[in-house]
């Protein structure tokens, strides 16, 4: 197996194609809130509500001091219009990503997290994503406690495989 990353990958986008940089950045949350069905066609249907985003005085109007502790601990000013999604340990979540991919064909494409999302306790389930596949998606909880996660923030890697063959 041969991982490629980096110029390899931007080398290999078909023109007209778009791959901004191999990390991969926050572009929405959403909350598992019922049932999936999953038939031999794929994925048939599933419940999920979008995550809002709130700056650190939205947190305050909302009365979650525990957000506004922790962003003030760290510097958030008040007036501060910096956004952040509150994933916690109470539900399953999904985070979608920014860009927008397009992994060559004999290739795939492995979503792994960052080191900084690892070392927040925030587990991501490792995705695959297939020539053709151009959206980006993976599985991510918490344990006994919450996570801010900033908008747009780059919390995981793609990295591309050579299929053996």
């Amino acid at each position: 197996m041969v991982q490629r990353t980096g110029t390899f990958v931007q080398d290999r986008v078909p023109a007209g194609e778009t791959l901004r940089s191999q990390p991969l950045s926050v572009a929405a949350v959403h909350k598992q809130t019922g049932n999936a069905v999953v038939g031999d066609e794929g994925l048939l249907r599933r419940e999920r509500t979008a995550v809002d985003a709130y700056s650190r005085r939205e947190f305050e109007q909302r009365a979650q001091s525990d957000a506004v502790d922790i962003l003030g601990r760290l510097g958030v000013d008040r007036t501060s219009q910096q956004r952040f999604y509150r994933v916690d340990d109470e539900d399953s979540y999904f985070v979608e990503f920014a860009e927008s991919v397009a992994i060559p064909d004999g290739h795939v494409g492995i979503v792994r997290p960052r080191d900084s999302l690892r070392r927040s306790g925030v587990l991501m389930e490792t995705a695959f994503v297939e020539p053709g596949q151009s959206e980006v998606e993976s599985h991510v909880f918490v344990e006994d406690r919450f996570v801010l996660l900033a908008e747009a923030a780059t919390v995981a890697e793609l990295v591309v495989v050579e299929a053996a063959g």
